[in-house]
């Protein structure tokens, strides 16, 4: 991948001292809730350009505030399923917590968030912020560590290709959805994308603007190269 920077390492925590200038205060996380453990991805803005700073697994949902205060996330946002009233309950000790859920939206319009800041909560379509992730990616907008093809044991980058934007068609009408192939598991790619929900969200207005469609070109991997226009 084109976002891969040679000479970054991960931080062993996020603080004021390290990020500095206007961008201090902005560290965005996502969670998705897997079947066994929370898949967490943790990004912070030197420069005001998104970095990776933690990707990985915690076991417990009580696991997620002493995290998230060792890199001083801000912005964090979490998938509301399956496990919904745990979520309601974490959202009750973590303030700046989010939850997400994936509804149908009018692409016509482009990505379109419904934030409700009383409850807590985000909707927005599940295709077009894959769209966006992907565009972020492959347009150099997130910076991944040296070391980026072997974290987890290779897992990571693994599961960022394991979802492909595939196209369908139903009643006569074409479009497009992501899918996870058959023999893999997409946990770290969600978490990337509600930690890309984490960063539209925050009322930061350092964060930079992130990649529209039209900077969206498939890598080799994902199974169509054209955009639903």
């Amino acid at each position: 991948m084109s976002c891969v920077r040679k000479g970054y390492y991960l931080p062993s925590h996020v603080g004021p001292d390290e990020q500095g200038g206007k961008y201090r205060d902005v560290v965005t996380a996502g969670v998705d809730v897997g079947r066994r453990a929370l898949y967490v991805w943790i990004s912070w803005y030197p420069g005001g350009r998104k970095h990776l700073a933690y990707v990985g697994a915690v076991p417990n949902f009580e696991d997620l505030g002493p995290l998230f205060a060792r890199f001083g996330v801000n912005s964090a946002v979490i998938d509301l399923n399956p496990e919904a009233r745990k979520v309601r309950e974490l959202q009750d000790k973590i303030p700046y917590l989010f939850a997400c859920e994936f509804q149908p939206g009018d692409r016509s319009k482009g990505l379109e968030l419904n934030v409700d800041r009383r409850e807590m909560m985000v909707k927005l379509d599940r295709t077009m912020i894959c769209d966006r992730l992907a565009a972020n990616f492959q347009t150099g907008q997130i910076v991944l560590p040296t070391s980026a093809e072997s974290l987890l044991q290779g897992e990571v980058f693994k599961q960022l290709q394991c979802p492909i934007r595939h196209e369908v068609e139903k009643q006569g009408q074409r479009y497009f959805i992501w899918k996870e192939r058959d023999s893999g598991r997409d946990d770290l790619f969600f978490s990337a994308i509600y930690d890309t929900v984490a960063e539209l969200i925050n009322p930061q207005p350092s964060i930079r603007s992130l990649g529209s469609r039209e900077d969206y070109a498939p890598d080799p991997w994902q199974e169509q190269a054209t955009w639903d226009r």
